[in-house]
């Protein structure tokens, strides 16, 4: 996860407060909203994380191929993730 826990919660409130005070939502309940908002951004965030882990474990599987063919791994990185984030239809 790029975020803190920390940064996560200051965001959800922030979110909440600011739909509250725009009046697009009426919250009865402030601390169960700012939780579900923090459970949404940690969900997502975590997304990209599993993402990251598998495309470092399919080029495990490619690491001598890519060191015969000069393919720097940082970049390969990058490819299979936009591929494969793009065939899921995933926002990173």
């Amino acid at each position: 996860m790029k975020l803190r826990a920390s940064r996560i919660e200051y965001i959800a409130s922030e979110i909440i407060r600011i739909l509250t005070e725009e009046e697009f939502l009426i919250i009865f309940d402030q601390v169960q909203a700012i939780n579900a908002v923090q459970s949404v951004i940690a969900d997502d965030l975590s997304v990209e994380d599993r993402l990251d882990e598998e495309v470092r474990k399919l080029l495990e599987e490619y690491e001598s191929t890519m060191d015969h063919g000069n393919i720097h791994y940082h970049d390969m990185f990058k490819l299979v993730k936009s591929k494969l984030a793009k065939e899921r239809g995933l926002i990173l």
